[in-house]
């Protein structure tokens, strides 16, 4: 009986470790999946804007296809109003969450796509393009940019004012055969279709004039009140897919995307498919914080730095272009209940919550409820995010709910923004 005893309780101890160890990895290998998809989007940050001068504009919007929406009660989610919505001309930007309280934070990545990008052209070729336009006026639809620019028909474009401050719109091509290329229309749908480059089956591709009316285009991105552009300014190209991503933590536990300027997708077979708008995408389970910092160049204003180089609140249009990093971490957690906590200890017992270099993550048990910037949506107990807070590790709670008796992993990264950088220099 004695042997016996001694095997199981030896087995039990070796089930244990084994459970705890394959739990730790599992953690490790689920953040890093995680933190390498949310840093190749953020690589990709800026490219077709990331030298611009109006870094930091309002962009007036407008979605034929989108329906009235509020925004996020972090802001990341961009309010809808008859079709209109707006951002920021930015490459990145941290929405939400409590810095000093460690609360998930939401982040919004924009940048351009390039499927006609040609090394010979300036439209999309390069990190950060931009283009004059001149001879518009507040009644013409049209914009001389003064060059063939590859700008097809179906890209998207932002057309920056020279105004002060500066306007910023996005605007859909919709006849790029004016003036041997120099010269682009962008009508809005009560002006009739067009062909679209990427989606429309023309032989020749969107032959002009056009007759396969079966396959054209209605505008939708064209604001039909939008009362027109100044003389000058200039033109970035996105091309026909732009993103605006905007990642969160949902649910309290799973790192996630959503476009918020969708467009459409293409499938092997060429079907087309509009994107629903702000559709989230699920990257990796078991991911529970998210924290983000702005970077800021060694050559940057001192009013820039003068709270810190690495900061989370926004920085001003002036400075968006002194914006050369992101510092991002992840906290991913196990799914294994440990028996003893998970957690190191101070000197008077307590958990210590694992920190990442901008400080401590925000610790909450497991089945409170959270809002994507990060507060505290419904709990069962007061305070609100934590009901274990007066347990020791003499004293240690043993509820499944108790942050402390799981294993986590902190995964952190700087991130370049290469296309801000090779447009400031």
């Amino acid at each position: 009986m004695v042997t016996f005893l001694i095997m199981f309780q030896m087995f039990d101890s070796w089930d244990k470790n084994r459970r705890s160890t394959s739990a730790g990895g599992g953690a490790a290998v689920t953040g890093a999946l995680a933190l390498f998809r949310l840093e190749r989007d953020l690589r990709l940050a800026g490219f077709g804007f990331g030298n611009a001068v109006e870094l930091g504009c309002t962009v007036n919007a407008y979605d034929a296809t989108r329906a009235n929406e509020a925004a996020s009660s972090s802001g990341a989610v961009s309010a809808t109003s008859t079709h209109a919505f707006s951002f920021p001309l930015v490459p990145f930007q941290i929405y939400g969450g409590t810095a000093a309280a460690g609360s998930p934070q939401q982040i919004a990545t924009l940048y351009g796509s390039s499927e006609a990008s040609q090394a010979t052209r300036f439209a999309a070729t390069a990190a950060a393009g931009a283009q004059p336009y001149t001879d518009a006026t507040t009644t013409s639809t049209q914009m001389d940019v003064g060059a063939l620019g590859n700008i097809q028909q179906g890209d998207l474009v932002i057309m920056a004012q020279e105004t002060t401050p500066y306007l910023c719109d996005l605007m859909e091509v919709t006849n790029n055969g004016l003036a041997g290329g120099r010269i682009f229309e962008h009508k809005d749908s009560t002006q009739g279709d067009y062909c679209h480059f990427y989606t429309d089956t023309h032989t020749p591709p969107c032959a002009l004039p056009n007759t396969n009316l079966s396959t054209n285009t209605t505008p939708r991105f064209n604001n039909p009140g939008f009362a027109g552009p100044t003389p000058t300014g200039r033109i970035y190209v996105l091309g026909p897919r732009p993103q605006r991503r905007v990642w969160q933590i949902r649910n309290g536990r799973t790192l996630a995307f959503a476009n918020d300027l969708p467009t459409y997708t293409v499938s092997s077979a060429g079907v087309v498919t509009a994107e629903a708008v702000n559709e989230f995408t699920d990257v990796a389970d078991n991911i529970i914080n998210l924290q983000a910092q702005y970077v800021f160049s060694s050559t940057a204003p001192a009013a820039c730095t003068a709270s810190a180089t690495w900061r989370t609140d926004t920085p001003s249009a002036a400075c968006q272009g002194s914006v050369w990093a992101v510092r991002i971490a992840l906290l991913a957690r196990s799914d294994q209940f440990e028996k003893t906590w998970g957690v190191p200890v101070d000197a008077t017992g307590f958990a210590v919550a694992p920190r990442w270099s901008g400080g401590s993550f925000g610790m909450s048990n497991l089945n409170t409820v959270l809002n994507a910037d990060g507060s505290v949506s419904s709990s069962d107990c007061t305070p609100a995010r934590d009901c274990f807070t007066t347990t020791t590790l003499a004293t240690q709670s043993k509820d499944p709910k108790d942050w402390r008796h799981y294993r986590y992993r902190v995964l952190e990264s700087i991130v370049p923004l290469k296309n801000v950088m090779w447009g400031s220099r």
